[in-house]
């Protein structure tokens, strides 16, 4: 009887055990397919818009000046497992379009810049300033990837170089909602432009003035003395003739 109450107890042992290594097996399976089923798809027909903060990393303040931003469409929106971009045919020959977020970086906005400079591309949204607050707002945007690049640097005592940067519509909200109406604030550089001292002046050498508390009525009386002298000289020679 004891016998059997022991082997009883170790098969449900056994049985518990099973099941829990079955559980943790199948509970990663079963969060992604969880999170797969959540993946929204976009909608090909949403407009959208772009709406940029540029502010100065040093002063925190918004960055002034004429400076400018157009924006290329690199690429398209394909659905496929949620979504993915594809390179329109300007920027082709860039390959394909990096699966992850992450690897939408700073280098391979370069990368597309530069085909963009060297086909002479027209941006696909046309420049605009910069406002006094530091934002630049561009609207009806259909969805896809987009390259945004500083077409102009404003003057002044400190010059902004904004590097080119990568924005997607739709992107994703930190609850994993899918947002169209898209805000960003990019990488801001500021050159220091540090204006050089006008040359020293020359000064002419003053002149040599009197030495203050010099006195003069010695010179007067001298002067007056000769004076005589010349005209008593004068007169005694006439006298002789």
């Amino acid at each position: 009887m004891h016998k059997r109450i022991s082997i009883v107890r170790k098969m449900k042992g056994i049985a518990a055990a099973a099941l829990a290594l079955t559980m943790c097996l199948t509970a990663p399976f079963s969060s992604l397919s969880a999170a797969a089923s959540e993946n929204e798809m976009p909608d090909p027909d949403r407009i959208g818009s772009i709406s940029i903060t540029f502010t100065d990393p040093e002063t925190k303040k918004p960055v002034s000046g004429d400076n400018r931003i157009a924006l290329y469409k690199v690429a398209d929106v394909k659905a496929e497992n949620g979504f993915k971009f594809v390179y329109v045919d300007n920027f082709a020959t860039a390959g394909e379009v990096p699966a992850t977020g992450e690897e939408l970086n700073a280098d391979l906005a370069e990368k597309l810049s530069k085909i963009a400079n060297e086909k002479g591309l027209d941006p696909d949204c046309a420049e605009q300033k910069i406002d006094e607050n530091g934002n630049v707002t561009f609207t009806d945007l259909r969805i896809g990837l987009y390259l945004a690049v500083q077409t102009y640097q404003g003057s002044g005592n400190e010059k902004f170089t904004i590097s080119p940067f990568l924005i997607s519509i739709p992107n994703k909200s930190s609850d994993g909602k899918l947002v169209y109406d898209v805000d960003a604030s990019p990488k801001v550089e500021v050159n220091k432009e540090t204006t050089p001292p006008p040359p020293p002046e020359k000064h002419k050498p003053p002149r040599k003035l009197p030495q203050t508390g010099q006195l003069w009525w010695p010179v007067m009386t001298l002067g007056i003395a000769g004076a005589a002298l010349i005209a008593f000289g004068m007169i005694r020679k006439s006298r002789n003739k």
